[in-house]
């Protein structure tokens, strides 16, 4: 119990450490300038005053923007499909139809059928889900701004290579 908990305070002291290597290069980000405009791609460089972007959709172009011009920087946490939501969609709108079109079967009729019809539609529904997908993205504190977060959570885990990490998410 104890080494979790130094490394929690550990966690905790190190965030800003932690700020500045959460844009590394290879990273998706998504920057959002105080100007207002909105640039997404893969952060090509990043220096101690900037990160250089190459842009998405625009073969070649890069995009330079300050720490000092940014105010939200999210980096992507990978694509989310709607599989499981829409299994169960399917198959309970497949239960729903097999109970209003069986109306006047047996008992094992119905269950048999029910089971069948919502077996098809669940995997229909879970490959609908599959098409739809949606970006998840997590903020981080741009360095040198000093902002604070309004939840700071330390991370304490394990690679699967083994190899043991502490860091800090922040939510706003």
């Amino acid at each position: 119990m104890k080494p979790l908990v130094v490394l929690a305070v550990a966690a905790i002291l190190l965030s800003a450490a932690y700020q500045v290597q959460a844009q590394v290069v290879g990273q998706r980000v998504r920057v959002k300038e105080r100007s207002g405009a909105i640039n997404t791609g893969i952060v090509v460089e990043k220096s101690e005053t900037a990160l250089t972007i190459g842009l998405d959709g625009i073969s070649g172009a890069v995009y330079r923007v300050s720490f000092t011009d940014i105010q939200a920087l999210a980096i992507s946490l990978g694509e989310q499909s709607y599989a499981k939501p829409g299994l169960l969609i399917g198959g309970l709108a497949g239960a729903a139809a097999w109970a209003l079109i069986c109306e006047g079967c047996s008992a094992r009729g119905f269950f048999g059928g029910g089971i069948l019809i919502s077996a098809l539609t669940a995997g229909l529904g879970a490959r609908a889900g599959n098409l739809v997908k949606k970006e998840r993205w997590t903020f981080f504190l741009v360095p040198g701004q000093g902002q604070a977060a309004s939840l700071v959570a330390p991370l304490v885990g394990v690679r699967p290579t083994g190899q043991p990490v502490v860091g800090v998410r922040l939510t706003f």
